[in-house]
């Protein structure tokens, strides 16, 4: 293992010999903070975890710290981060789809000079499967969780929630939010600042033209109340199914509120579809990645 080390290393050591290492990693200016969870006994496989933004960050934040820990434990390394302009990390006024994938693509690098792993998975959630489809070595396994396929439709669903939001604490918006969005070039969604150069890079994203070609395993996680697969989901894997690619989709009935309400419950106590969500996961990846 590489003695590449992060800045201001905190580690977290766990009874099954795994542990964190908690710290901040890039140069002057576009700091990450990065958590690196080594397992006891690795396998020589590892994963990058792309994290959706906003409040859909806050909202799976907790389900993406359980699936680290138990990849760590069946000897998956993994890498989870903070995207510059969210969590930890240092400000971005300027950040976009671009810019979060650049982020991606530095701590995959970091991962493969920590823990010496080539061709690392990928897991993505919501917005963060672009992200996760982009950086994506070839041929390495990818997994996402709800992605965005549609994304005009999904800047529309968090415009609507500023509009709810304001309605929700007596407020009248005295202009819809997109009005605003061109006006000011920013608008405010429950707390969280939406620019103007992030929102044109959502609308320009494509996850399936993100996707470098040529075959790879894929992992379509849903998430939504009715275990029937949509067919904004179903479409896009049978296109890359016909592309060569082999891609699994997997239901998991929930109903995310991934706007209003965070999933905040102790780790002994992780609600079913988080247990299913995770074990699924691990379990596809640990296939995936042959590990012994």
């Amino acid at each position: 293992m590489s003695s590449v080390a992060l800045d201001r290393e905190t580690i977290v050591r766990h009874a099954d010999g795994s542990d964190e290492v908690l710290g901040f990693h890039g140069p002057p200016g576009g700091v990450c903070f990065v958590a690196l969870h080594r397992p006891a006994r690795p396998t020589g496989a590892g994963a990058v975890v792309c994290s959706p933004v906003h409040a859909e960050q806050n909202a799976n934040y907790r389900k993406e710290v359980v699936l680290a820990r138990a990849l760590a434990a069946a000897g998956i390394a993994v890498a989870r981060f903070h995207y510059r302009g969210t969590g930890n990390s240092d400000a971005c006024d300027e950040m976009t789809v671009g810019t979060m994938i650049d982020d991606a693509a530095a701590v995959a690098e970091l991962l493969r000079a920590t823990a010496g792993i080539e061709r690392p998975a990928v897991v993505g959630t919501r917005l963060g499967a672009i992200v996760a489809a982009a950086v994506a070595a070839p041929g390495a396994p990818l997994v996402l969780w709800q992605p965005v396929v549609a994304p005009a439709r999904y800047l529309r669903a968090v415009l609507r929630t500023r509009a709810v939001g304001a309605l929700a604490g007596g407020d009248e918006p005295s202009r819809s939010p997109a009005h605003e969005l061109a006006a000011r070039g920013e608008v405010d969604v429950v707390g969280f600042l939406i620019r103007q150069p992030f929102y044109e890079s959502v609308m320009a994203a494509d996850i399936e033209g993100a996707l470098p070609p040529g075959p790879r395993p894929i992992l379509l996680v849903q998430l939504q109340k009715s275990t029937e697969i949509s067919a904004e989901h179903a479409g896009l894997a049978d296109r890359w199914r016909a592309a060569g690619l082999d891609v699994t989709v997997m239901p998991v009935a929930k109903a995310p509120q991934w706007w209003f309400r965070e999933d905040n419950w102790e780790p002994s106590e992780e609600r079913e579809e988080t247990r299913e969500l995770v074990g699924l996961t691990t379990d596809w990846l640990s296939a995936r990645l042959a590990l012994g």
